[in-house]
């Protein structure tokens, strides 16, 4: 393998490394295929015989969407705990790409190009292990987080509502549920600063939660401001397919050909805002 060389912090860029990018998005579409044929096999199970196909799907209010998915919880209960755990294992899976797109971040060859990839799988392969770990902490953390959240408000719920009415009641159950969702997006954060860490430094996965921790509460709101934009921006093309989604409907031919290559188009715009933040959380480490 050859020895990779450190990328200078502030060229640590998403934009200099497309490969990462590509990278990411092969593996976003692949899962994608994997849980759509999974969706759309409920789907054609339930309309497979009905004379428009699959198109009161796309009615506008989609009640029968809705009420799909209502029966299907109770048809299809086994196989849609099949696409829960397959979802599931992904996002553990999913640690190799990541770790792959940051050590494609944070390194170059000799040379000072982008490095070969067998070099790059070579280096996130070596930090798999200990990212398993953060990503296995993050989780069980967000987990508590939220549980103790929704505990929290269902205890007060009936003393809110006994001293500030129905309305007032309602509104303090879901300020602690915001705040407890706020909480847990925090500690992702942190989880991603750790496997950046993990990659960059070759850390430890203790090790790697501790320096996280550290560079957070040095600054916590230009972090969470860096996260938090993103985060929002990675939305907006999502809501553009589905106003565009809605408008063409469950027409075929062309039409879907467009709407599938539109689908494609948000993947790789939230993937490439996903590797911006990569990117910022390998600097935040150096820093």
């Amino acid at each position: 393998m050859t020895p990779l060389i450190p990328v200078e912090t502030s060229s640590i860029l998403a934009r200099s490394r497309p490969r990462a990018i590509l990278a990411l998005w092969t593996w976003e579409a692949t899962l994608g295929i994997v849980l759509g044929s999974s969706a759309a096999s409920v789907a054609s199970e339930a309309y497979g015989r009905h004379p428009d196909g699959d198109a009161p799907l796309f009615l506008p209010g989609a009640l029968p969407l809705l009420d799909l998915v209502r029966h299907s919880l109770a048809a299809y209960g086994p196989l849609l705990s099949l696409v829960v755990v397959i979802a599931a294992v992904a996002h553990l899976v999913g640690i190799v790409p990541s770790a792959a797109a940051l050590s494609e971040l944070a390194f170059s060859s000799p040379a000072g190009g982008a490095p070969r990839v067998r070099d790059t799988l070579a280096r996130a392969m070596a930090a798999v292990p200990a990212s398993f770990t953060v990503c296995v902490l993050t989780l069980l953390a967000q987990a508590g987080l939220l549980l103790a959240g929704v505990l929290v408000a269902s205890v007060q719920a009936p003393l809110s509502a006994a001293h500030l009415g129905d309305p007032g009641g309602d509104r303090v159950t879901l300020a602690i549920l915001g705040l407890t969702v706020v909480a847990a997006t925090l500690v992702g954060v942190v989880g991603d600063l750790s496997r950046a860490a993990v990659v960059r430094h070759d850390a430890t996965s203790i090790a790697a939660v501790r320096a996280a921790l550290r560079v957070f509460a040095a600054r916590p709101v230009a972090l969470a401001w860096a996260y938090g934009w993103r985060a929002a921006s990675s939305w907006l093309p999502v809501a553009t397919g589905a106003v565009l989604a809605a408008r063409l409907g469950g027409r075929g031919g062309l039409t879907l050909v467009v709407l599938a290559a539109f689908h494609q188009i948000v993947i790789v715009v939230r993937v490439a805002i996903r590797t911006s933040w990569m990117a910022r959380s390998l600097r935040a480490v150096d820093d």
